[in-house]
Order: C-alpha cells, then structure tokens, then sequence
C-alpha cells in the first residue's frame, strides 16, 4: 500500500507502506499507543523521511503489516 496522501511510511523487511496514521491506529492498539504516546518523529527510525512522512521500521514480516489495511 503507497498512499500518496499517507502519513507515515512503515518498513517491513524490505517493503514499504505509505499509509495513514489514523487507519495505522485504528487497525492496531499496538499502533495506536506508539503513535499517541509520542510524536511520529520520536518514533521513526533516526528521524528519517520520505516525502515529508516519518519512517517507522517494523519488526514483522511484510505480509503480516499488509492484513492491517482493507482492501
């Protein structure tokens, strides 16, 4: 999933989702306390970007970020 209005790119091994910090937080309670318990910028990894979103790197597999987001 690329969004290019998302907010956040996540990175999954070696695949990226760019994707909406409110739907991210709605599919996941994981997610949803990261997110609210620190700016996304605290949370990316080393304050990157891409295309103005912040990067949060994810340990699980891409398949398994995937089933987060309908189709």
């Amino acid at each position: 999933f690329w969004f290019e209005d998302g907010s956040v790119v996540l990175i999954a091994g070696d695949v990226a989702f760019r994707v909406y910090r409110g739907l991210l937080a709605s599919q996941s309670t994981v997610f949803a306390d990261m997110l609210e318990s620190a700016s996304a910028t605290q949370c990316s990894r080393d304050n990157e970007m891409e295309e103005g979103c912040p990067i949060v790197q994810v340990i699980r597999d891409p398949f398994t970020i995937s089933r987060l987001f309908p189709n």
